[in-house]
């Protein structure tokens, strides 16, 4: 059988920037700094298929025909038609799923777990030791970066930075390694400078 090689669209979001997009069904994208996905030309057509490295927030047009399926390394998230959030980049030490509305199913490549999600609620995948939870959340603290705020919870100063980081396209290093595992609690603007934020922060312990 001969089959024709389709073209893959790539759209990327380099660090220290966002992107807002529309895929050909229309689903609304956005693509946080760092990110990259990419599709085959004939995206909607037979299936609906993409791959994502990085972080992105999706509005998927409903289409009980053709699911909606995006794939990272480590897993499948599967949906009809939803608002959801996906956070796996390579440096992180777990993939996060987190619904708004509708249902996903999410399933972990190396393993046969799978969860269907509901509103409310995310699915961790943590591929150091193969290990799958689901919790409830307020999505809204996941998703205050496609609004253009920095919303952080209880999370180390560690995974902060290295979040400022992909958003100032900057590398920060510690002086003294132990702060890195202090935690924070906050609300923030995104600030045209990364030293406004690192300020509040700083005032925040000795």
């Amino acid at each position: 059988v001969i089959r024709k090689q389709l073209t893959q669209i790539s759209i990327e979001a380099p660090y220290g920037s966002k992107t807002k997009l529309y895929l050909p069904d229309g689903t609304l994208v956005w693509l946080n700094a760092g990110s990259k996905m990419s599709y085959a030309q004939d995206f909607g057509i037979n299936e609906r298929a993409l791959n994502l490295t990085g972080e992105a927030y999706f509005e998927v047009a409903h289409d009980t025909q053709k699911p909606f399926v995006v794939s990272t390394e480590d897993m499948s998230i599967r949906v009809l038609g939803t608002k959801f959030n996906v956070k796996a980049y390579a440096e992180d030490e777990a993939v996060y799923t987190t619904l708004v509305s509708g249902s996903v199913r999410t399933n972990n490549k190396q393993s046969t777990y799978s969860t269907l999600l509901s509103p409310n609620e995310q699915c961790i995948y943590y591929p150091g030791n193969n290990r799958m939870e689901t919790r409830k959340i307020d999505p809204q603290t996941f998703l205050g970066w496609v609004q253009g705020r920095f919303i952080f919870e209880n999370e180390t100063l560690e995974e902060i930075l290295k979040q400022l980081g992909r958003w100032y396209d900057t590398e920060i290093f510690y002086q003294n390694p132990r702060v890195a595992k202090y935690r924070f609690t906050g609300n923030v603007d995104r600030f045209d400078q990364i030293s406004t934020l690192l300020h509040m922060i700083e005032k925040t312990y000795p």
